[in-house]
């Protein structure tokens, strides 16, 4: 169980029925919307996964989304803390074309259980040069989630509507039957 539990970086996300984007006013470039971020987050060329960060989402004025979360030096329960080389701010980037599906439903985290989306983004790795005499520098291809939860089902609307609208012809948002 830990390993599936791991996998789905401790969180459950169940699937609801795609929402009216057209219902929503889209964000304001540079509005910030409070999230808990679930996924693979970077800086300085180093990767990490966060599960449930708190964060905020903003789409930038020429559509590039990003996803902005700080790790704070906090102590847990008096006997852990966060890992030093964790702690300060740490990204989610991605451009409409990389968007590949946008799901609405609920991610439960714990005993908490707060509307959510699940985005699917394709991810190109960088091959750098010189890895090695026997392999190529081939830039990997590779889709990865995110999962957003909210606190406010406004929010959620939003920023639904806010990715549905950047979302590739084509690859516009679609429900899948199972859940995560």
């Amino acid at each position: 169980m830990y390993g599936v539990a791991q996998r789905r970086d401790y969180v459950h996300f169940t699937a609801h029925p795609p929402m009216a984007p057209e219902s929503q006013t889209p964000l304001a470039a540079l509005e910030h919307v409070p999230v808990y971020a679930t996924g693979r987050f970077a800086v300085n060329n180093e990767a990490q996964r966060f599960t449930a960060l708190p964060a905020e989402f903003t789409s930038f004025a020429v559509r590039e989304h990003a996803i902005l979360a700080r790790v704070r030096p906090t102590r847990f329960l008096f006997v852990g803390s966060w890992p030093e080389d964790q702690v300060g701010m740490w990204y989610i980037f991605f451009h409409p074309q990389a968007i590949r599906s946008v799901q609405p439903g609920r991610l439960t985290f714990g005993r908490r259980a707060r509307p959510a989306l699940r985005v699917e983004i394709e991810v190109i790795k960088h091959a750098e040069n010189g890895q090695s005499l026997r392999s190529a520098a081939v830039d990997r291809v590779y889709n990865d989630v995110v999962y957003l939860a909210f606190d406010s089902a406004d929010d959620h609307q939003r920023v639904w509507a806010n990715l549905v609208a950047d979302a590739p012809v084509g690859r516009q948002p679609h429900l899948k039957s199972r859940t995560y």
